[in-house]
Order: structure tokens, then sequence, then C-alpha cells
């Protein structure tokens, strides 16, 4: 495509520019279409029997231009960027179309049912892996609403800067439609609308890297039927929590634990509310907007005008939009003026005014001039009525602030305690009464409050901090190895006559067997590279408890879930162990062979209660079983029984380790428990988030890999990880390896100790 584009398109004016062309837009358009529809009808010839799907190659739609651009005709100077639009657009349906086809003929692709990850990772048609990624910015309404509309105006918005940022990736705009017959593309600007009932068939044809989705629900991730994508989620209502049942929170919650999800509230209420609700979002992102140009009317006089821009699109979203507060507002202070922008019919609201013999509201319906709008108002209000219905960051208060205009608001508003702490607008209960005493305190406030306006909002809704927020999330989650979905998971180990074992009882009913408490250890650290893994992971303890308490032999310890004992064994020489399991068949195992100093009891962590407090609390292999509000328990517990600069210590299992074996043979049928995977920056987030902090940690099973990626990048299996209580002064964690104290093993240690006879776990010695 770049010789085409340097050889036959010259010039770099922006769309609209004077600069003459042999041939209008429209036809050279047209020509395109021309030569893409014969790559389509090539595109549609039937398979051969039990081939695959094969898009076709970026160097066929090319020279099909190349022989275009070739004739005379089409000797134009063209807008470079307009061109490579049409481009992608053009090349893109036609690899849409050609999937949609294929699936309507019963190829083997769209056979695979859209269940698991796994599945899909492995039966990806191969001509449809391209060597740059491929993001789908996703919406829905765009036809019905337009772009003005909050949500599909930041999508959009984060979709074009997204592209002017990033020009060696493909970002793509769709939004999904409900009365739309057939996927279609508007080449200008450029979106793909997608049927509703198309949509999985779509994606599936376009094979995204990540999908981008701007919703207000989060319910959208199961009606557009996303399982097994890498999806970003920006939750763009401000109760988000309240969108989804019990079951689909779970399968959300799983989702986010295996990295296949990442949920971006755009408010702090909204982060709190996903927080109650155990869905552990990302940090708030705010809209990001362009600087615009400040508007001075200086200090307001008896016309005081207060300025409301966010109009519902539907009736009943009429009473959570606070319109009947804010009419009823008008009437309690007729000498201020209110000045109303009306995206939708008007008709109700005139007869409403009209009724209510209102003479200080004017409306602005229809198509608007928002600087002049925003010329006139003195202040922006947000009325809203009720939570769960709005949008978090509403655009037109941000818009006001950004030209110096401070803001009324609601505490319903998603931002209304960002507004007051920052000196910048006054929140208020949702009454007439509330919104009067307000607006009273707005305007004897309002030199302050509106000279603070532009640079508050400069600083917290900047554009070029949105984007690159934006940017390292698509970084991190491109090319991210995929998993199941809870529901898929069930299915598989079923299918192999199993049950999931998830949550505390079904895990310690499991455990309490007496021939899993005898298979245990050979099943997990007997052979190569277990073996390796269990002899660092207990060395990398010593190394922590030794760096926290050096010199000291008279620690009390604390040892949960201790299984057959192997960690107790390490850390016995420290001080006085106390080992609990809920698991009678693994304490009789891990008795024989311990230190003296030991003592066991038998009861299940969560319920235990001691008035003891612990220098060291030690928990392998069990945390990865639970998912996030049995985890946030478990570090409430352990808070509790942490002497105040004690230390925990844990395994993280590596989720690109776990993700790509669990691939492999049988997939993820093969693991009939529960388990869950961090990065060291996704548990350290988990920690804060918790009131904990990482102290120091160790990466374990490097270089000890079969599977070249993880092999190739260093990738360890697990890591040891030591935390503690949030201290004052406290120094970002360390990595045990980078200082000396613990030296990863090596590939050729493997072939010294590589068979289970070669190293017995109680006798193993660290040199």
């Amino acid at each position: 495509m770049s010789s085409f584009n340097e050889g036959r398109i010259q010039g770099g004016a922006d769309i609209g520019s004077s600069e003459t062309a042999d041939l209008h837009l429209s036809d050279k358009l047209e020509a395109l279409k021309k030569a893409n529809a014969g790559l389509t009808a090539a595109l549609r010839q039937p398979a051969g029997p039990g081939s695959q799907l094969e898009f076709a190659p970026f160097t066929e739609f090319t020279q099909l231009c190349d022989r275009i651009g070739q004739n005379a005709l089409i000797q134009v100077k063209l807008n470079q960027r307009f061109a490579c639009r049409i481009l992608e657009v053009e090349r893109s349906l036609g690899q849409i179309k050609a999937a949609l086809d294929a699936s309507v003929r019963g190829s083997a692709h769209s056979e695979k049912a859209i269940g698991t990850a796994e599945t899909r990772s492995r039966d990806v048609p191969r001509g449809s892996q391209i060597p740059k990624p491929r993001i789908v910015v996703l919406c829905e309404g765009v036809k019905r609403e337009g772009l003005i509309e909050a949500i599909k105006k930041e999508a959009w918005a984060v979709y074009s800067s997204m592209r002017l940022a990033n020009p060696h990736w493909e970002i793509l705009f769709a939004s999904v439609e409900e009365d739309d017959e057939t996927l279609r593309w508007d080449s200008e600007p450029g979106i793909l609308y997608v049927p509703r009932r198309e949509l999985g068939r779509a994606l599936d044809g376009l094979n995204p890297s990540l999908i981008h989705l701007f919703s207000a629900h989060l319910t959208q991730l199961f009606g557009y039927n996303l399982t097994g994508k890498r999806v970003l989620f920006t939750a763009v209502a401000d109760a988000p929590e309240y969108c989804a049942t019990d079951e689909q929170l779970e399968e959300v919650r799983h989702w986010i634990d295996i990295g296949t999800l990442i949920v971006v509230p755009e408010s702090e209420p909204s982060w709190t509310g996903l927080d109650r609700a155990n869905v552990k979002a990302h940090e708030v992102i705010y809209p990001g907007f362009t600087p615009a140009p400040p508007h001075s009317r200086g200090l307001p006089g008896s016309d005081f005008t207060v300025g409301f821009a966010s109009s519902p699109f539907l009736e009943e979203q009429w009473k959570g939009r606070g319109i009947d507060l804010v009419l009823a507002l008008a009437e309690t202070v007729p000498q201020t003026r209110f000045l109303m922008a009306w995206r939708t019919d008007a008709t109700r609201l005139y007869e409403e005014l009209s009724r209510r013999r209102l003479k200080n509201v004017e409306v602005q319906a229809g198509t608007l001039d928002m600087e002049r709008f925003y010329e006139r108002a003195d202040a922006m209000i947000l009325p809203f009525a009720e939570t769960g219905r709005n949008h978090a960051s509403p655009f037109s208060a941000i818009e006001g602030l950004l030209r110096g205009r401070p803001v009324l608001a609601t505490r319903h508003a998603g931002i209304a305690g960002l507004l007051e702490s920052g000196g910048v607008g006054v929140a208020t209960e949702a009454t007439v009464e509330g919104l009067a005493a307000g607006l009273e305190r707005l305007k004897l406030e309002y030199e302050q409050l509106a000279s603070r306006a532009r640079p508050f909002a400069q600083q917290r809704f900047g554009r070029n901090s949105a984007i690159g927020s934006y940017q390292a999330l698509y970084r991190e989650m491109i090319g991210r190895p995929l998993g199941p979905s809870l529901q898929a998971w069930r299915v598989a180990v079923r299918r192999h006559g199993k049950v999931l074992v998830k949550g505390r009882e079904k895990l310690k009913a499991h455990y309490a067997q007496e021939e899993v408490a005898q298979s245990y250890s050979q099943q997990r650290f007997l052979s190569h590279p277990h073996n390796l893994i269990d002899r660092d992971e207990r060395a990398a303890v010593q190394q922590c408890v030794e760096i926290a308490f050096p010199d000291r032999h008279d620690l009390r310890i604390l040892d949960i879930a201790t299984g057959e004992g192997r960690i107790l064994r390490s850390i016995a020489p420290y001080g006085a162990c106390t080992a609990v399991d809920n698991s009678q068949a693994m304490l009789r195992l891990a008795g024989p062979g311990n230190p003296g100093n030991c003592r066991y009891i038998f009861a299940d962590f969560f319920a235990w209660r001691t008035d003891e407090k612990f220098d060291v609390i030690t928990c392998f292999r069990l945390l990865r079983h639970f998912d996030y509000p049995d985890r946030r328990e478990f570090y409430e517990r352990v808070k509790s029984l942490l002497q105040p600069r004690g230390l925990a210590v844990i395994d993280v299992p590596s989720p690109r380790y776990e993700l790509l074996q669990r691939a492999r043979g049988e997939g993820w049928a093969q693991y009939p428990i529960y388990d869950v995977f961090w990065t060291v920056d996704g548990f350290q987030d988990e920690l804060r988030r918790n009131g904990l902090a990482l102290r120091s940690y160790a990466r374990i099973g490097c270089g000890l890999h079969d599977i070249e990626e993880l092999q190739r990048d260093n990738e360890p299996f697990v890591v040891v990880a030591a935390f503690g209580n949030i201290l004052a002064g406290q120094t970002p964690a360390s990595e045990i390896f980078a200082d000396g104290r613990l030296t990863p093993v090596t590939q050729s240690l493997c072939a010294e100790v590589a068979s289970p006879e070669g190293v017995r776990l109680e006798e193993t010695a660290w040199s």
C-alpha cells in the first residue's frame, strides 16, 4: 500500500483543501469500489473441500489500485489521508464479507462454537492473521443518534486520536444497529454499521486484536457475545454495577482475573460502585478534550444565565436527567435566565414551559453552534435526579469548565464531588431547595470558581492524558493470551466427567478427599521442571524472610493451607510455626518429618479466630483458587493477623505461562480447579486497593519453559511475592533477583536434576 500512496497520490492537504483534482473524489471512490468489487467476487468463490477461509493479502488489492492508477483518467492530486481511508475501509469490508460468506457456506471456522477462547485461538484461519494490531472501537446507535450523543462522541474522539497517535495500527470504528438489514460501510466519515444479529460473525471476520467497547451497561458484554475476545470496556454510566445479574458479575470478575477484560470507569462514584460489586476496575480515566478558547463575559450581572446541555434522547430519561428539577428551579428563581440546548423534538418541553408560564427559559433545539451557546452561559448545570442512567462525566460540564464556566450539580452527577473538591463547582442535594441554595452560593463565589475552572479542566480532562492512558492499555492487552469464559470452562471440565471446583466450600470439600491429599505432591512438585520450581520457591521464601528480618530466629510464623508441609519445612528454622489447614488428610501428611516447633490446627482459615499476631504469614497455592470477593476477605484476615511490620509471602501465577500452557493438549478441561493469574503490576495494584503493599518479589522458573515464546521472553512460571501493611516512607518493591541475593535457576542446571529422584523435597539444599 505504501507504493501506491507514494507513487499515485501526491500532496497532503487536509480534506476540504482547494487543491485542484483532475477527477472528483466521488469518482475516485467509485473506481476504488469497482476494483474492490472484483476482489470481493474472487473471495466469494467456493473454497475447496476442508479448506479454511483465507483473506486476500494486502498486495492483491493494492495491485488492483495500482492498475487503476496507471490509467491516465485517474492521475489526480488527492488528499493522502482520504485515499488511505478509502483503502482501509474497502479492504476491511471485503474481509468481513468474505468471513460472512464462508460462515454461510458452513466453513470450518464458523462451525466452532462461540464458547471457549482456546478453541478460537487454535481455529482462527491463518489467512486472517495480520502483521499489525487491529483494534475495533465499538459503540451502539450511531445511525439513530449521530455522533453528537455523548457515548458516540467520546468513542469517535478516542478512535480519531488513536489513529493519529498509532499510524502503524489498524483501527476501525463500528456501530451496532438494531434496524440495519445488512452490514455496510459509510465511507465518510468511515463507520462500519453492523446489524446486531451479524455482530458475532462480523467480529470473527475482522479477528480484532482488541475491542474497545463504549457502553453504559456491563450486560452489553453478553448481549454482544464478546466471550473469548480481548475487551477494553469504558463504563460511561454513573452506576454500571446495577446493569448485570449476579451470574454475569461472576463472569465479568473471571474475565478480569484471567486478563481478557479491563473495565475503565469515568468517575470516582462509578469506580466505587464497581468496587462495591467486587468488580476490580481500572483506575478512573476521565474523557479527554482538546483545549478550548476561553470565553470571557466579565462578572455576571442581573442577566445571570445558567446553561443546560444534557438533554435526553428518550422520553423515559426525562426524570433522571432532572428536567423537572431545572424547570422547577427556573420557577423558583425568576431573575435567573436558563438556556437549554435540546437535541431532539422539543414539543413536550415547549408544552411544559407554557404550562408553567416560564419566561426566563430559552430553548435552542436541533443543530446548534455550541461555542455560541457557551459564550452566552455564565455557568452550567447538571440537575440529575437519580443515579444509574446518566453519563458519569457529562460533556456539557467539562466543555463549560474548559471555557471558564463553573458548574452547579446535584450529587447524583458522577463528577459532582470532583467539581466541589476542585473548587470549580457547587454540589447540592437533588431538590429544588438544594439547587436554589447552591445557585446562590455559586453566584457569591463566582469569581473564584470561574478563575479556577479552565486550568482545572485542562489538567483533569486533557485529551493527551486520556489518550496516553488508553494507549498504554491497548499496548498491555494486545497480544495477551486468551482464556475461556467461566461457562465454557465449566462445560469443558464437565465433558471430562468432572465439575469445576470454584468457591470456598467446594475447594474445602475437594482437598478433604484422601486420594487428593495422597497424590498432591506427586502431581505438582516432583516432576521436571516443577521440582526445580518448588526448590526455588522455598529458597525465595527464605530470602524474603531474611531480608525483612535479618539475623532473627524467634519469629512467630503462620502457614495457611499448609498442605503436606513443603513451605513449613523451609521457614521452621526462623521461629515457632502454626500450620492451619481445613483438610485433615493434608495435616496427616504434614506432621511426619516436619520440625518439632510446629503446631497443627485443623480449621477453615476464613473462620479461624485467634488473638495472636504473626511476624510472617505464608500461603501457597491457595489464594490463586479464589475469585475477587474471597480474595478481598483473605487480605482483611491477613491484615488482622500480621504484626504492624509483619510480612506475608505467597505465590503469584504468571498469566502468560498459565494461559498458553492451558491451551495445549486437552485444553482447560485438564484444569478442574478454579485459578487466578496476575502480572506483578496487577498483583501490586490489587494489594494497594486492599490496604497492602508489595515489599519484594522473585520470578521463579525463568528459562525452564518448553514454550518458545516464554523461553525467549524469560517469562517466569510463578512469582513469589512478599507484602505487608502500607508503611510511612515505604520504598518501591524490589526484585530479589536484581540485587544478587537469589540467583535464578539456569537452563544448564535443569539437565543435572531433571528426574524426580534427583531431588528430594525435604533434603534439597540451595546453593
